[in-house]
């Protein structure tokens, strides 16, 4: 049945068609993805793993023989292609676009003696016409070009690279020594003598490269690898990414006939390639090819993320089997973490994340991940992060819906929202009380990660990884889980308003919904209660802000609610403040003091009556207001404690503001810088530009006050440019009127 030398794609086709199997029926019985299967039968996978042979050969119920022939069929195809290592060089690219950073890096690299110089990234971005380019610019006179057969190919061993090298370069011999130390003693006269410059191409481990490092007298020497070839000492190492648009743009005009092509479908085609130069090489000449054709039909199929790998092919060039290279060297846990990594959200990510997407501990991510790494499949990002980029996400897309079932990525998919959001709960609870999370959300932890120890650390990763929680949580919210955003809205009561994140509202906006769709008013009023607090701070909206807070009165009142009326009454109070609308303020502030008396609400109380202070000096009672904030002072810690509740961390900073705007009014200009700078002094540690740009304007009205102009205008300065950072609604807004209120007072 089958010839010794036929390919494997062929005979793994002509088998599975004798047994008269579709690729789902051999998929099956093999453990084998029919993603894989036809890849192979494709000739997309040419060298497939001797166990995924024997696999597909017990499938089939071939003999031993007959699996041995299979076996036999890919050797030989790696034989083949190791046979073509000696080939020519690639040709030096007459089109070749941009890059012109990168040159001029690698030009200095070359210029240190006996340079060793590491190009790294994954299959398609160009590693090897970047490098082709840089050394042609250096050594024009010629250099040794070798293909070390790092994917998909039998290496080179160590000897057989550096005879290979001296065919190249040594005219005076006839055959290459045949040990490796002759070889190298060798390569070190030739290296001397001629200064030699080579281009390793491809790769596959440190050892083919050492031997000619040996040579400390002679050229550059350049290595591609999708690796990262760590073990190798670099005097430099550039990572190859995608070409930025203005380069992709320009490449694709010069292969793309004028007549064929428009300038916004050249752009949609740049952002479908996603700037990998063997994507965008293959898209034009694609289009090139066919005349009649433009960039805009081309497009159009290539909207579709499904088809688009199939539509990134031209002859022997492909996308897909580029990076199928690489993805076919991974053990299957590595497989699957890769693959995993098609849902996650945001450009970047943690191991903790890969660790829930792949449902593994996260010591198994982690190693899987720095595998990748090694592959040139992921990119390592400060923090600990990884990215994957935006193609080879279509490519692990790809992978993740041909060897998984649609009901396993979706149960996959739940498992990753629901750890963000009970991560996100988590690590609000280590630094929050009265944080719920439902045991039943227990079975979605991940085996070794736990949430940062460090106060600032924690809400580094609120804000951090909101990225990834918020997609989360409005996916549980849209698969029918109403609890989820109702407990996180909650929960997330002492971070709301800092100006990290900018989606307070939405996220106040469907706890509301939720909880009019569970039909629980206090729910409903809680939400009030929060959209009050964000419409003041995220969108500057306090006739909306009053609504709501009016909105939440009346169901506490209705459901008899003493708390709420209280927490309620004092928003609205709040929110009337902020706009200069004094009447009855005191009024609503008094009631909702007595209120959250009544309720024993003591953080919440300090709260409301912080504000009282604050209104005493808006309304011309300035006494009372330092003696009202004084004593809310007197009840607090100087600093903020673990698990305090926000209302008290709101009073202090709030206190100590108003202290210092009192002192102001009072005339005391030496208390106003006191207070002002131990504001400032709260507020740095907190890690919140915006917040520490507040303290600094507090600040400089002191200063101001005790006429220490100039330093008053130089803090001005650096606050006016912190707030140009963000956008200018909501506090910054009010807080941009207070810079141009001081910068008129200073002249």
């Amino acid at each position: 049945m089958m010839a010794e030398h036929t390919q494997v794609s062929a005979l793994v086709r002509a088998a599975r068609q004798e047994a008269e199997l579709t690729l789902e029926d051999l998929s099956e019985r093999s453990g084998v993805s029919v993603r894989g299967l036809s890849d192979i039968e494709r000739g997309v996978s040419r060298t497939p793993r001797r166990s995924t042979l024997e696999a597909i050969g017990q499938g089939l119920g071939l003999s031993d023989d007959q699996t041995r022939a299979l076996v036999l069929s890919v050797r030989q195809a790696l034989a083949a292609d190791a046979s073509l290592a000696a080939a020519p060089r690639p040709h030096r690219l007459l089109d070749f676009t941009g890059r012109d950073t990168e040159l001029e890096v690698l030009g200095a690299m070359m210029v240190e003696p006996a340079a060793v110089i590491v190009l790294t990234g994954a299959g398609g971005f160009g590693k090897t016409s970047l490098a082709l380019e840089a050394m042609a610019r250096r050594s024009p006179d010629g250099f040794a070009f070798l293909d070390l057969g790092g994917t998909g190919r039998v290496p080179l061993t160590p000897l057989e690279t550096v005879q290979r090298v001296l065919k190249q370069l040594d005219d005076e011999l006839a055959e290459p020594p045949g040990a490796l130390d002759e070889a190298i003693a060798r390569w070190q006269v030739v290296a001397e003598s001629t200064g030699a410059s080579v281009l390793l191409d491809n790769v596959a481990s440190e050892d083919q490269a050492r031997p000619l490092l040996a040579a400390n007298s002679r050229g550059p020497i350049v290595l591609t690898s999708r690796r990262t070839v760590a073990g190798i000492t670099a005097s430099g190492r550039l990572h190859v990414d995608s070409l930025p648009t203005e380069s992709s743009t320009q490449l694709l005009e010069r292969i793309i006939p004028s007549q064929q092509r428009t300038a916004d479908a050249v752009a949609e085609l740049v952002q479908l390639c996603h700037g990998v130069p063997l994507a965008l090489r293959i898209a034009g000449n694609r289009v090139a090819s066919r005349p009649q054709s433009s960039v805009a039909d081309y497009v159009e199929r290539m909207r579709s993320e499904e088809r688009r790998l199939a539509l990134l092919v031209a002859g022997d060039r492909s996308v897909e089997a580029a990076f199928a290279l690489s993805y076919d060297e991974l053990d299957p846990g590595g497989a699957k973490v890769f693959r995993a990594l098609a849902m996650i959200e945001g450009p970047t990510f943690d191991p903790g994340i890969a660790a829930a997407a792949a449902e593994c501990s996260l010591s198994e991510a982690e190693n899987h991940l720095e595998g990748l790494v090694d592959l040139g499949l992921l990119e390592v990002r400060q923090g600990g992060r990884y990215r994957l980029h935006d193609l080879l996400r279509v490519f692990a897309t790809s992978r993740l819906r041909l060897e998984s079932t649609p009901e396993q990525v979706r149960d996959a998919q739940d498992r990753l929202s629901y750890w963000l959001v009970r991560s996100l709960l988590e690590v609000v609870a280590a630094d929050s009380t009265g944080v719920e999370i439902p045991e039943e959300w227990d079975v979605f932890a991940v085996e070794g990660w736990a949430p940062p120890a460090d106060r600032l650390a924690q809400r580094r990763w609120v804000f951090g990884q909101a990225e990834h929680w918020w997609p989360a949580l409005t996916r549980v919210a849209g698969e029918g889980d109403l609890h989820a955003p109702v407990l996180v809205s909650r929960a997330m009561r002492a971070h709301v308003g800092r100006h990290e994140w900018n989606r307070w509202h939405e996220l106040n906006e469907l706890a509301r919904a939720s909880a009019e769709r569970l039909g629980t008013p206090t729910l409903v009023a809680e939400a009030d209660c929060a959209l009050v607090w964000t419409s003041m701070t995220e969108r500057g909206d306090p006739v909306s802000a009053q609504r709501y807070a009016l909105e939440a009165l009346a169901i506490a009142t209705a459901e008899d609610d003493t708390y709420l009326s209280a927490r309620s009454g004092f928003l609205y109070a709040w929110a009337r403040a902020y706009t200069g609308q004094l009447e009855t303020v005191l009024d609503h502030l008094d009631a909702a003091i007595e209120g959250y008396a009544e309720a024993g609400a003591l953080a919440d109380r300090r709260q409301a009556r912080t504000v009282r202070g604050m209104v005493y000096r808006l309304v011309g009672r300035p006494e009372e207001s330092a003696a009202e904030l004084l004593a809310v002072l007197s009840e607090l810690p100087a600093e903020e404690q673990p698990h305090e509740e926000f209302g008290d961390s709101f009073s202090r900073t709030t206190a100590l503001e108003e202290l210092a705007n009192t002192s102001v009014v009072l005339g005391d200009s030496e208390a106003a810088v006191g207070w002002a700078e131990r504001f400032l002094g709260v507020m740095e540690p907190l890690g919140s530009d915006v917040l520490t740009a507040r303290a600094g304007i507090t600040l400089s009205r002191a200063l101001l006050s005790a006429g220490r102009a100039a330093d008053a205008r130089a803090l001005l300065e650096k606050v006016e440019a912190t707030l140009s950072l963000y956008p200018g609604n909501g506090h910054v807004a009010i807080m941009m009127l207070d810079v141009v209120e001081l910068r008129d007072r200073l002249g």
